[in-house]
């Protein structure tokens, strides 16, 4: 039995003798039905470790092009900035995304476990594309109004310039690019229950997305120092902010829309795999 066990794809012990300690796994339970067990929890693990590195891929990518976008007026965010970033929108997402509990039905489909696989390809660089539309549209934006006033660069750049409007603007757009990455990265079904059934990381998800959007139409002064948000941010009309909001929401609904409809729709069905997959996540309820 030992030596069975150690060269089956899966070993399963059934017994609590000392020849099952040679199986990776030991049932107390005599029936084969843990096979299944096994194997819905096994693809569960194997899709949360594809998307912390799905998550982490887009927030570094994120990161550069917001980054990319402030160099131009030699601007970068303030450390407390970074820190709301990575500390508080994205170690929270990085810590619930396991705790999403597997399917119930094993379905005839492999798992997207390859990375490298074109699949994620198109997907990441889909996104990465709408990133940087959205970045590019955003201060775009801002920099067509008529009150908004250029920072006055000086003749020899030493450290960041941090403290102006598009500065703000870039902080509050990257918020809920962060926010909309998290759940565009989130592959779930056929695999694992839907996202909204993680209570914990749908709660969260949506709380940091209404109160990064309530920054952009909500003055506080208590906030404005938390955030590094100036005040001529808000002696902008409110006008523009809400149209700069709703420009956000926008993006992050294309975002949306494209992992869920347009490239599982239409990429999927080129590979007989995937094919299987998408047949499952049709009869997924």
């Amino acid at each position: 039995d030992c030596t069975a066990l150690k060269q089956a794809d899966v070993g399963i012990a059934f017994s609590e003798t000392d020849a099952s300690y040679s199986a990776p796994f030991i049932s107390g339970d005599t029936s084969i039905g843990c096979a299944i067990h096994l194997l819905l929890e096994a693809r569960a693990t194997i899709l949360n470790h594809v998307e912390l590195f799905r998550y982490l891929l887009e927030i570094s990518m994120t990161k550069y092009i917001l980054s990319t976008t402030l160099t131009w007026v030699g601007g970068n965010l303030t450390d407390a900035q970074y820190l709301y970033n990575n500390y508080f929108l994205t170690v929270p997402v990085l810590l619930t995304i396991g705790l999403s509990s597997p399917s119930k039905t094993l379905y005839n489909a492999k798992t997207p476990s390859n990375v490298l696989s074109k699949f994620h390809f198109i997907s990441f660089y889909g996104h990465c594309t709408i990133y940087i539309a959205w970045f590019v549209f955003t201060y775009t934006y801002l920099l067509a109004q008529p009150e908004y006033k250029p920072p006055v660069l000086p003749p020899t750049i030493d450290s960041f310039i941090r403290n102006t409007v598009d500065n703000n603007v870039v902080f509050l757009t990257s918020n809920l690019v962060f926010c909309a990455a998290a759940v565009s990265a989130i592959l779930s079904r056929p695999f694992k229950k839907p996202i909204w059934r993680n209570y914990i990381l749908f709660a969260w998800l949506v709380i940091s997305s209404v109160y990064n959007a309530m920054l952009f139409v909500a003055p506080s002064l208590e906030l404005n120092s938390l955030h590094d948000i100036l005040p001529e941010f808000y002696n902008l009309p409110i006008k523009f902010r809400l149209k700069l909001l709703f420009l956000n929401t926008g993006f992050y609904l294309l975002l949306l829309i494209f992992e869920e409809f347009i490239f599982r729709c239409l990429c999927f069905p080129f590979n007989k795999s995937n094919t299987k997959v998408m047949r499952a996540i049709r009869a997924h309820p």
